[in-house]
């Protein structure tokens, strides 16, 4: 039974790691089209100053 629930955990953890990460770096990403895109300049968007 103790090498089932290590088994899940391994194939879980990792997996659980590379989504964090993954939408870490699309909300980045996100962040930095808003900032940096001239097409939404003048409407103020979510981090307007």
């Amino acid at each position: 039974m103790r090498g089932f629930l290590i088994r899940r955990l391994l194939a879980l953890i990792p997996g659980l790691c590379l989504t964090i990460v993954v939408y870490g770096i699309n909300i980045f990403g996100n962040a930095i089209r808003d900032l940096l895109d001239p097409r939404l300049r003048g409407g103020g968007g979510r981090y307007s100053l």
